[in-house]
């Protein structure tokens, strides 16, 4: 007796289980599971910027010590810097005299052109140059009569502006060329061939202020001079009297 009801205590149980287990809802696709979130991977370490090299531009032997923005100066002169010997000196001026010698070829060959070529500029530019000429109000523009030579200083202000008024007569067509009589690097642009001023040129020229400007009338074979800054109108102003 007690294992017949042992055996049906067993059979109702499993029914009941098996009903249980069928009835509930199955999860087939894992909806309903916690999931953990997907593991990234690990940047890698980025490196280190490099330290910054202050030795390249604190060493006058690298090319770095002379370089402004993009601008590097010429190797002589960075040579001369490091080096002022008589010998680089020398050297140095040779290499300025070089230049002027062809930028002065150039400068007259520039001015030809610009008297026999004046048809090849487009009417702007032509009406510019006419415009530009009767604001003048001088009546002699004969760019081969005149020829300018600037003593200047870089130290001084009124020195820069005239540099100004030169690269204007230059663009105009006249030749023009510059001497400096200190030996410091300008610290503004200066559109020509440097040429260094020797001590017995400025005493013999009496120079003892500047910019002086000397202007060579080559009709007349004269020689003029103006002393202290003037705008470009006002020296042509002059000329038109002589």
């Amino acid at each position: 007796m007690r294992l017949v009801t042992i055996l049906i205590f067993l059979t109702i149980a499993q029914s009941i289980l098996a009903f249980n287990y069928f009835d509930r809802k199955i999860d087939y696709w894992g909806s309903d599971r916690t999931t953990n979130p997907p593991l990234r991977e690990k940047e890698p370490d980025k490196p280190n910027p490099p330290a910054f090299d202050w030795s390249k531009y604190s060493n006058p032997k690298s090319d770095e010590f002379f370089k402004e923005g993009n601008y590097t100066p010429p190797k002589p002169l960075m040579e001369l810097a490091r080096n002022p010997s008589d010998e680089n000196i020398r050297n140095w001026f040779r290499i300025i005299e070089t230049k002027n010698k062809l930028m002065a070829a150039l400068q007259e060959r520039f001015t030809e052109y610009l008297q026999t070529n004046k048809t090849t500029l487009t009417e702007e530019q032509k009406t510019t140059v006419e415009r530009k000429v009767e604001s003048l109000e001088i009546g002699n523009h004969d760019v081969r009569r005149f020829r300018f030579r600037l003593y200047f200083d870089s130290s001084c202000p009124h020195c820069k502006n005239m540099i100004a008024t030169m690269k204007e007569l230059q663009e105009l067509g006249y030749y023009v060329e510059v001497h400096q009589i200190d030996r410091r690097v300008p610290e503004y642009s200066v559109p020509f061939p440097i040429i260094p001023a020797s001590e017995k040129d400025i005493r013999e020229r009496n120079i003892s202020s500047w910019p002086t400007l000397f202007v060579a009338d080559t009709t007349k074979k004269l020689t003029y001079r103006i002393n202290g800054y003037l705008p470009q109108d006002q020296v042509l102003a002059i000329l038109s009297t002589k």
